[in-house]
This record gives structure tokens, C-alpha cells and sequence, in this order.
């Protein structure tokens, strides 16, 4: 056990040193592949340090696949963390698109602060998503997907509890949505 301790330890300062270092861009076999983009985006080594803390966090409910300093995919959809400093997400990644408050065209977008903050989880698919990939209730959200198409938050038996209003429709304030909510259908 001590080994192993003593291997994570050193592991994480070779993380650090090649952070600080300018380490090799993005390069096979990299300790941490995204160092450059988060020195880009003007993180600081314990900023990056954070922003990866709080990436490993919801890595670890969503089952998915980092591929940004800050953005996950899973199946059926994406989750955007805020680097530290930061309430709003931004897509360290993305070309430009059209977005409503950073949810992209097509989406079904849930945030876990009022207002469009905090960590952002984009959903596409038309199948049933479960909040199981949450680290914490979503406090707004907008649809703004196709004419036409309105989404639905579901509770634990799986009745819809909320339709959305066709796109595009949001709520920057819906506590209580997010308390009930274990269950999203991006469209009905």
C-alpha cells in the first residue's frame, strides 16, 4: 500500500513539473495531455489543478471520456466544468457555433447554478438520460433544440413531472425542477 501511495505521489509532482515546464504539447504518453490548453485559457498550475479535481469529479459519476482540460463526452452528450474563477462555462475546444447562453443549437442544456452557471450538461440524443451522471441538482436549464421539439424531465417512476415550452425555452431559476428531476428526455 505504501508503494502505491508513494507511486501517486510521484506521479502527481512529474504532473505538476511538467505543467510548470511547459511539458510536451499534448504529446503520446503524456502525464497530462491538456496541460497546454489550460495555460492557454490562462490557468495557473493550482488553477489547472483544481479545474482537473473538479473534472476527475464528475469523470467519476458520468463514466465518460476527458477530451479538454475541461469537457467530458459520454454517451449521448457532453459536460463543460467553469475553469476556477470563472461562473460561466466556455468550450475550450469548439469552433464557433450558434449557442444560447453557451447551449448549443440542438441541445437540451442543464446547468447546476441559477443563470445559466456552473457546470453544463448538454444532452442531444432522443432517449432517456438518467441525473445519475450529476454530481449535484441543476438549478436552470434551456431547450433549445428544433422547431417543435419540447424536452421532459421525468421523476424516479419515470412520469414527466415538466414538458418544456418549444424551443427555445429555459428557466434560470427551477430549484425545485432539479430537486425532483432523476430522469431528462431531450424531446417527446
Amino acid at each position: 500500500m505504501r508503494k502505491l501511495i508513494v507511486a501517486l505521489a510521484t506521479l502527481a509532482s512529474v504532473a505538476g513539473l511538467a505543467f510548470a515546464a511547459g511539458g510536451p504539447a499534448q504529446a503520446e504518453g503524456s502525464v497530462n495531455p491538456f496541460a497546454d490548453q489550460a495555460r492557454a485559457a490562462g490557468l495557473s498550475m493550482d488553477q489547472a489543478r483544481t479545474l482537473q479535481a473538479n473534472v476527475d469529479r464528475e469523470l467519476a459519476a458520468s463514466g465518460g471520456k476527458q477530451v479538454a482540460a475541461n469537457k467530458i463526452e459520454w454517451a449521448g452528450g457532453e459536460t463543460l466544468v467553469p475553469l476556477p474563477g470563472e461562473a460561466t462555462v466556455r468550450d475550450l475546444t469548439a469552433a464557433a457555433r450558434p449557442t444560447y447562453n453557451r447551449c448549443p443549437y440542438l441541445y437540451l442544456c442543464t446547468f447546476y447554478g441559477t443563470n445559466f452557471t456552473g457546470t453544463m450538461h448538454l444532452m442531444k440524443e432522443c432517449r432517456e438520460y438518467s441525473d445519475e451522471t450529476y454530481t449535484q441538482s441543476f438549478h436552470s436549464w434551456i431547450n433549445n433544440q428544433s422547431n417543435g421539439t419540447k424536452a421532459q424531465f421525468r421523476n424516479w417512476a419515470h412520469n414527466t413531472i415538466l414538458t418544456t415550452g418549444l424551443p427555445l425555452s429555459y428557466d434560470k431559476d427551477s430549484d425545485w425542477l432539479g430537486d425532483y428531476t432523476d430522469f431528462f428526455k431531450p424531446c417527446n
